[in-house]
């Protein structure tokens, strides 16, 4: 009914020496026009079929591709979290490993402070001793040269 109507409008638009007229020969042009109307009329809807079709498939394709991205960012997102999540458990890892050096550097700073403390006192005890030692050879060489010198009076 619709390609109807269309072909109606179609013939009111022409030219005044082809619209149809009591000539046989107008008829036959008539004819003509009509056919070649109801060709055209069939090749666009051909063509508006195969257009829709095509914006069908392209709007399909269009939304495989949207969830194929929407896959894509979901995916990127999730191993982003992944190794967000494993770069803080490292991290903490880390700053645990970090509390114990340090705990371990002090205990050593520690030790060897006191060491130092001993070694000072080891080295004083020692200087004492020898500075002891000293004063005692002298008393004993002291004491022998006043031993001989009493022996050779006493004889």
């Amino acid at each position: 009914m619709l390609m109807l109507e269309t072909l109606c409008q179609a013939v009111a638009t022409l030219p005044g020496e082809l619209s149809p007229g009591p000539d046989p020969r107008g008829l036959w042009r008539e004819k003509e026009l009509v056919i070649g109307v109801s060709v055209s009329l069939e090749e666009s809807h051909q063509i508006f079929e195969k257009f829709s079709h095509t914006e069908r498939e392209f709007g399909d394709h269009k939304s495989t591709i949207l969830v194929v991205r929407l896959k894509n960012e979901l995916s990127e997102t999730a191993n982003v979290k992944t190794m967000k999540n494993k770069l803080e458990s490292d991290n903490s890892l880390l700053g645990l490993k970090i509390d114990s050096y340090r705990k371990a550097g002090k205990e050593e700073k520690s030790k060897c402070l006191q060491q130092a403390r001993l070694m000072a006192d080891i080295t004083s005890k020692s200087q004492s001793l020898e500075d002891s030692t000293k004063q005692i050879q002298q008393q004993v060489a002291a004491t022998a040269t006043s031993f001989k010198t009493h022996q050779k009076y006493v004889e």
